[in-house]
């Protein structure tokens, strides 16, 4: 069992100790030797040790549970100053040496804290403070193909609280405070192809190479365990939401009934892919911050979702791994980027994708989704489509307005209602297209020679 911990953690002494308990073992994990080894001036750091109870189960599998605070702080003296505390983590899952995770595992966390400062050169600091009352955990993991994992995660807390302190600039101005909280928030997600062993073996080379000279020394098997842990995995997904979100502002607070998102991204793999999302309900904003008029304009939902595709990373990964020096750092060459871009962008530019967006008050209801091809060379090409209803009622809304505030804006909606399409829902809708020439087409009008345009 001590050969198992020491496989990742090194045989320095002191940092894995494991006592017997009848059938079960004491297993405690003191990261202070190691960090000692970490030679960085003005550096230095502390972590309380890790304390586990486990029992075997047989076939490689143990049973771990937990029960005990935990604190982390590191500190560079005006740079930055950083602490982590855990008031009670209680838990237990079954961790399978075979494939060098845990099969399933449940944890409890309650009174977790945040704090760090970050100085800048020019002696300004900004601090980013969060704690959470309580958080529920669980995860489980299964063996998949190429000696990695598949996995599941899930996440619900409670008591959110969040403090951000952007100081003033030396150019002058105030300083900015937002104060963040949440009364409940959930996530579940999903990985795959989680190289778990090759990114442990990683953490273990670092920790018997702990000097700047032991890793150029030894680049060689560094590049090794690089590749053999690419790509990192291979696609992890993520949703959730926060309720009743309330975020104080120097104008005052704003509150969310609901704030939602998703997360989709390949790893270092030939098929990128990046995809986010976010969603919004039951906005509010500062009484006061808006004119009368507009009170009614304000939108009280909103959706967004985009993609990114077509683009790949693993060759470029690989690329850099064969040129990669830390002995003698030095940037590539023209003829290398080339090559790397080329790598990056086999279609010669990437496709963005923007899908179900939406924007909604309560006097109208505009939705939005499109497509456009970009690269480096040449024009970007897309298409979009803009669907709106309330347009008639949003005039009557800025008829309201001063001038020289509501003229222009009544201008723009009058010709943009004069491109627009009769939908039989009693919609408007343009049809937007960017073409290889340049021009620019709304329901097939060249809006582009509008206005003497050639």
């Amino acid at each position: 069992l001590t050969g198992v911990f020491q496989a990742y953690l090194g045989e320095e002494p002191g940092v894995v100790t494991v006592t017997p308990v009848g059938e079960s073992y004491d297993v405690k994990i003191d990261f202070s030797p190691l960090i000692a080894k970490f030679k960085q001036p003005n550096f230095s750091a502390e972590a309380s040790p890790v304390v586990m109870h486990l029992t075997d189960q047989g076939g490689g599998k143990w049973l771990v549970t937990q029960d005990s605070p935990l604190s982390y702080s590191a500190k560079v003296p005006g740079q930055v100053d950083m602490t982590v505390r855990v008031g009670a983590l209680k838990g237990s899952g079954v961790f399978d040496q075979n494939i060098s995770a845990f099969t399933s595992s449940t944890y409890d966390i309650a009174d977790f804290a945040f704090d760090e400062t970050i100085t800048t050169p020019e002696a300004m600091s900004m601090r980013v403070a969060y704690s959470v009352k309580a958080m529920h955990y669980e995860t489980t993991s299964a063996a998949s193909v190429s000696d990695a994992l598949d996995g599941t995660f899930r996440m619900a807390m409670s008591g959110l609280t969040e403090t951000i302190n952007i100081p003033v600039s030396p150019a002058g101005g105030q300083p900015m405070d937002f104060t963040v909280t949440a009364e409940t928030g959930t996530q579940d997600g999903t990985i795959k192809g989680f190289k778990a062993k090759a990114i442990y073996q990683l953490i273990a080379w670092f920790v018997a190479h702990p000097s700047e000279a032991a890793i150029k020394a030894n680049q060689s098997e560094l590049k090794t365990l690089f590749s053999a842990g690419l790509p990192l995995f291979e696609n992890v997904t993520t949703t959730g939401a926060l309720q009743n979100l309330s975020v104080t502002t120097p104008v005052g607070p704003v509150s969310i009934a609901s704030l939602g998102f998703n997360l989709g991204m390949n790893g270092l793999v030939a098929d990128g892919m990046l995809h986010e999302g976010f969603r919004a309900e039951g906005l509010s904003l500062p009484p006061g911050l808006v004119p009368p008029f507009a009170t009614d304009l304000v939108p009280q939902s909103f959706a967004l979702d985009f993609k990114v595709a077509d683009f790949n990373l693993a060759d470029p990964a690989k690329m850099l791994l064969e040129v990669m020096d830390l002995a003698e750092a030095k940037p590539t060459t023209p003829e290398e980027d080339a090559k790397l871009l080329t790598a990056l962008l086999p279609k010669g530019a990437v496709e963005l994708s923007l899908g179900s967006g939406k924007v909604a008050g309560k006097l109208y209801d505009l939705g939005v989704e499109g497509t456009m091809t970009a690269g480096p060379v040449g024009v970007p090409v897309g298409i979009a489509t803009i669907r709106a209803k309330g347009l008639e009622d949003v005039m009557k809304a800025l008829q309201a307005a001063p001038p020289e505030m509501g003229g222009q804006a009544i201008a723009g909606l009058i010709a943009a209602k004069g491109l627009a399409k009769s939908e039989a829902d009693g919609s408007l809708s343009w049809k937007i297209e960017n073409t290889t020439s340049g021009t620019v087409l709304i329901n097939g009008i060249d809006v582009s020679k509008m206005g003497g345009g050639g």
